[in-house]
């Protein structure tokens, strides 16, 4: 059982990228992936495991009740301003230093959610310092399609999907907000 509910980061914002450290999950500097100018939809997915009963019929019957599992976010980003360079890295996984493309560091079977994601960070505060705005982070994301350019007449985008997890079973956060003033 899962439901799902879109949200919308109004568009422009400052897109970033900050690298963990494959051997400790410590934070890197963060790097400019680009701006992404129109509304970035977020998918926030919860997950659910049913239970059943024999109350209610047992596994053929609805559930009696349901245990929340964690959620997931899916963030589609269009940049209309790309960092080439920075985005590039971050969708081949050389954001950091020290990776060599089309070579994987992690051995086959490793888990990913403390060594290898990274953060994402949509920053609307350096678009427009004026104004109060918002800054979403997301902890623990990695790529999970994308890397398609788009090129238009007049426009061209950067076009890639990241999945966002929960950070851990203690802080069970799957983003956090902060507003400027």
């Amino acid at each position: 059982m899962a439901s799902t509910a879109q949200h919308y980061f109004a568009g422009p914002v400052k897109v970033e990228w900050q690298p963990r450290n494959p051997a400790d999950g410590s934070l890197q500097t963060a790097v400019e992936l680009g701006i992404n100018r129109e509304a970035i939809p977020m998918i926030i997915t919860p997950k659910f495991l049913d239970v059943p009963s024999d109350d209610w019929g047992g596994p053929d019957g609805v559930p009696s009740d349901a245990q929340f599992m964690g959620a997931t976010a899916q963030i589609q980003l269009s940049l209309t301003k790309t960092v080439v360079a920075n985005a590039d890295a971050m969708l081949d996984g050389l954001a950091y230093a020290g990776k060599t493309a089309g070579i994987f560091t992690e051995p086959i079977g490793s888990f990913i959610r403390y060594f290898w994601m990274g953060q994402l960070i949509l920053n609307g505060n350096d678009i427009s310092p004026a104004v109060t705005r918002k800054t979403v982070v997301f902890p623990r994301c990695f790529v999970r399609g994308g890397g398609v350019v788009g090129q238009g007449t007049r426009y061209a985008s950067y076009d890639f999907q990241i999945e966002a997890w929960m950070d851990a079973v203690t802080t069970r956060q799957l983003y956090a907000i902060t507003y400027a003033t």
